[in-house]
C-alpha cells in the first residue's frame, strides 16, 4: 500500500491508523519536501510505530509497491497523477477534492475551472459509507468527501425528504486548526491563530458544492445551500449546525425516528440528545482521535424548524478515518478494521 502526500496532518493519521490494520502493509509514503527523513522526524508521535523513509513523488515506484494508494495532494496535481495511477489498476482513495463533484462544471464556481477530465471523474464513487456503501463496495475508485461536507450531509441525510420543497439549507461549521493543514501562513501561526472565532467564506464555503451534490441525488434540487465557516480556537474537530424548515410540522417522535431509522445500524454514527449534563448536544471535544460522527437536534415550538449539530473530529471522521473505512469496505474487510478505537477525554 501506498500514502502519496503522506507528510500532513492526514497522511500522519493515515499512517497512524494504517500501523495497526491487520491486513495491510504501508509499503511507500510519499513526499517530496520530506524525501529521505525517517517518517516519525515529521510526525513525531509515530516514533517506534513504524519505521519507514518518505521517498520522493515517483508515480512509477508508487505503482511497482503498491495495489492500493491513498492520494492526500492537491487538486491539480491528483488530477495530474490519477490516470497513470488507475492504468496501473491500482484501486485508489482519493483525500482531495479532485474528484468529489459529479460533472465537470460543478468545479467552475468554488474551484475556478471545469474539470479537464470528464470520463475519469465520472467513474468516481464518493466515499461516504452511511449513504453510497453498495457503490464504495463495487468500485476501485473512491473520492473521500470533504470534512465539513461530511459533517453536513450526515446530519441533512435523514431529512432530506421532509424538507420544504424550496427554501435555504443553512450551515453554519466551526472547524480546528487542524483544518488549514500543516503548512504555515501568516494567518495560522500561534499568535495569530489563538483565540480566534474568524468567520470565512459566508454563505459560499466549497464544500457546499457536495451538500448540493447530494440534494440533487436526493432529487432535492430547488434548495440554496447557504455554507459559512468559522475558524476557531481548537486543535481538530468540526461542529456543524444546520438549519432546516419542513413541510409540514415534525414532532420529537417522528425526528428520532428518521434518525434512527438512518443510522441505527451504522457504527460510527453515535445520536445525543440529553436532558441533562454538560453535554447535552454533540461536541467535537468528545470525538477526538475516533471515526464517529455524533449527531443530535432541537424543534422549534411550530415543528417547522428543524436545527442540526454534528460534530466529529476532522481529521479522522472528516479525513484519515473515513477513508480507510472505504478502503475496508472496497477490499471486504471488517468495515471498523483499523478505525474502532474510542475517543480521547479530556483533550
Amino acid at each position: 500500500m501506498g500514502i502519496i502526500g503522506a507528510s500532513g496532518f492526514v497522511g500522519g493519521e493515515l499512517i497512524r491508523l494504517l500501523s495497526k490494520h491487520s491486513h495491510c502493509e504501508i509499503a511507500c509514503v510519499v513526499s517530496r519536501e520530506h524525501a529521505g527523513q525517517y517518517v516519525h522526524k515529521v510526525h513525531p508521535h509515530l516514533r517506534g510505530i513504524i519505521d519507514l523513509r518518505f521517498t520522493n513523488y515517483d508515480l512509477e515506484k508508487v505503482i511497482s509497491s503498491s495495489d492500493f494508494v491513498f492520494t492526500s495532494i492537491p487538486l491539480k496535481a491528483s488530477i495530474e497523477a490519477m490516470p497513470r495511477l488507475v492504468e496501473a489498476g491500482l484501486k485508489v482513495v482519493d483525500l482531495s477534492p479532485a474528484f468529489r463533484l459529479p460533472t465537470p462544471m460543478d468545479y467552475v464556481e468554488h474551484y475556478g475551472a471545469i474539470h479537464p477530465d470528464e470520463g475519469l471523474l465520472r467513474k468516481f464513487i464518493y466515499g461516504l459509507p452511511e449513504l453510497n456503501r453498495d457503490e464504495i463496495r463495487a468500485s476501485s475508485m473512491v473520492a473521500n468527501p470533504g470534512c465539513m461536507a461530511t459533517a453536513a450531509i450526515l446530519a441533512i441525510a435523514p431529512f432530506v425528504h421532509v424538507l420544504e420543497e424550496s427554501g435555504d439549507v443553512i450551515i453554519d461549521a466551526k472547524i480546528g486548526s487542524s483544518g488549514s493543514g500543516s503548512k504555515p501562513s501568516p494567518y495560522n501561526v500561534h499568535a495569530v491563530r489563538y483565540g480566534v472565532v474568524r468567520p470565512y467564506k459566508l454563505g459560499s464555503h466549497r464544500h457546499a458544492a457536495e451538500v448540493m451534490a447530494f440534494l440533487h441525488k436526493r432529487n432535492a434540487r430547488d434548495h440554496e445551500v447557504l455554507f459559512s465557516a468559522h475558524a476557531v480556537n481548537m486543535v481538530r474537530g468540526i461542529s456543524a449546525t444546520v438549519y432546516l424548515k419542513t413541510y409540514e410540522p415534525l414532532e420529537q417522535i417522528e425526528a428520532w425516528k428518521l434518525l434512527r431509522s438512518a443510522y441505527d445500524s451504522e457504527m460510527f454514527v453515535r445520536l445525543v440528545k440529553d436532558k441533562t449534563g454538560g453535554f447535552r448536544l454533540p461536541d467535537p471535544k468528545l470525538t477526538v482521535g475516533s471515526n464517529y460522527c455524533d449527531l443530535g437536534f432541537e424543534l422549534r415550538p411550530n415543528g417547522k424548524r428543524l436545527i442540526l449539530v454534528s460534530a466529529m473530529d476532522n481529521l479522522v471522521k472528516g479525513a484519515a478515518g473515513n477513508a480507510i473505512q472505504c478502503f475496508n469496505i472496497m477490499n471486504g474487510f471488517r468495515e471498523s478494521e483499523g478505525v474502532d478505537m474510542p475517543p480521547i477525554y479530556p483533550t
